[in-house]
């Protein structure tokens, strides 16, 4: 538990920070062994420099603070699932995107 709050904190208090400055967010979904879950929000869902920013700035980051991180994987959007899955639409999906 102490690993997962740890890796958790870097997401949050360092990653975070850095995506929010070109519209983009990321949030801590767990950690599944030595793989940590994310889902990229706002800017970040679909651009096309997310390989990049997920190998060059956030696995390294990680890895600071835990060298057994292997891998980081991005998870789809919750409200992308739950439009699939035929669900609502809430009027918070557009302010989800916005993030």
């Amino acid at each position: 538990m102490v690993r997962a709050d740890t890796l958790r904190s870097v997401i949050e208090s360092v990653i975070g920070p850095l995506v929010a400055r070109d519209g983009g967010a990321v949030e801590w979904v767990g950690l599944r062994g030595d793989v940590v879950e994310l889902r990229l929000l706002g800017a970040c869902r679909g651009c096309p420099g997310q390989r990049n920013t997920l190998e060059g700035v956030i696995l390294p980051a990680l890895r600071v603070s835990d060298p057994t991180v292997s891998e980081v994987r991005v998870l789809p959007s919750l409200v992308k699932v739950e439009r699939a899955r035929g669900g609502p639409r809430k009027a918070s999906d557009d302010e989800a995107r916005e993030v």
